[in-house]
């Protein structure tokens, strides 16, 4: 996720030459495609459904609650409320990336920008993976649950 978020506002950078809120005013009208991706990519940052960032975070706080319920430590429920309280952070910090993209237009007239082919392709694959792997989690967890972590 932090790849293909860093990857594909480097590109906007490169269509304006700066990073800014302001810079992205209007990018959504101007590179719709490669927009679409970043608006997955931070949908898929802030947890919500139906990207894989909501299981990352489904599997975090499901294990720390059990853990919680299990050993009954005040830590685990702290770390529990504080991560809770950081996902509503992130929701405020990562939808405006999306909403100055979208929502907030330029002065100047906007003109569609056919981007880069190989920049599309590459975007396209890493922000694939966070649709597929929310609805086939059972991937990752296969892979995850093969590897042997014993030394």
């Amino acid at each position: 996720m932090n790849f293909g978020a860093f990857f594909l506002i480097q590109l906007f950078e490169n269509k304006e030459g700066q990073t800014s809120f302001n810079s992205l005013r209007g990018m959504g009208a101007k590179l719709p495609y490669l927009g679409v991706l970043l608006l997955i990519v931070m949908i898929s940052l802030t947890g919500l459904p139906p990207m894989a960032g909501f299981n990352a975070k489904l599997y975090i706080f499901s294990s720390l609650w059990e853990s919680w319920q299990i050993e009954g430590s005040s830590i685990l429920i702290w770390v529990f409320i504080f991560g809770l309280l950081n996902t509503v952070v992130s929701l405020f910090f990562y939808l405006k990336v999306p909403y100055y993209m979208f929502f907030k237009g330029r002065e100047e007239a906007q003109n569609p920008v056919v981007g880069n082919l190989i920049n599309k392709i590459l975007g396209t694959i890493l922000v694939a993976p966070l649709l597929l792997l929310f609805f086939k989690s059972d991937w990752l967890l296969n892979v995850l649950n093969s590897i042997n972590f014993a030394l």
